[in-house]
């Protein structure tokens, strides 16, 4: 059963290192406990990989390089593989605790941010940001 405050939350795809399956089950137990449908999407360490990354000097050395590419790579494979109209994207190691301090639900969220949005960004985290 879904949790009561995330009715009307999204799909949820889940960037995920192949080597982590420890966050992988924490990832898969969260989705259980709150009733949401989940896909993981493991990737290799960016170095493990042939992908190429260009920018300026003063973007590559802020941008957390690995974990860019790795959520690059999950939204595509959503827009992809999918018919969703909406993705939520994670690492995984989302902590969904705070949930229960909402004085919202997720669908009061939507409406309250109206109908002409392509994204809605609910976090985010970076040393020295």
């Amino acid at each position: 059963m879904r949790h009561p405050k995330l009715i009307g939350f999204p799909n949820c795809y889940v960037v995920n290192l192949e080597e982590e399956a420890g966050r992988r089950q924490y990832m898969q137990d969260e989705f259980g406990r709150l009733g949401l449908n989940g896909t993981i999407i493991q990737h290799k360490r960016l170095p493990d990989t042939n992908y190429k990354v260009y920018g300026t000097d003063y973007v590559m050395n802020k941008l957390p390089l690995g974990a860019t590419t790795s959520h690059l790579l999950t939204i595509k494979w959503w827009y992809e593989n999918t018919d969703d109209e909406m993705g939520a994207f994670f690492e995984d190691d989302c902590d969904f605790s705070t949930i229960q301090h909402w004085n919202f639900t997720f669908e009061d969220y939507l409406k309250k941010m109206g109908p002409v949005w392509d994204g809605l960004q609910l976090c985010v985290m970076h040393e020295g940001w």
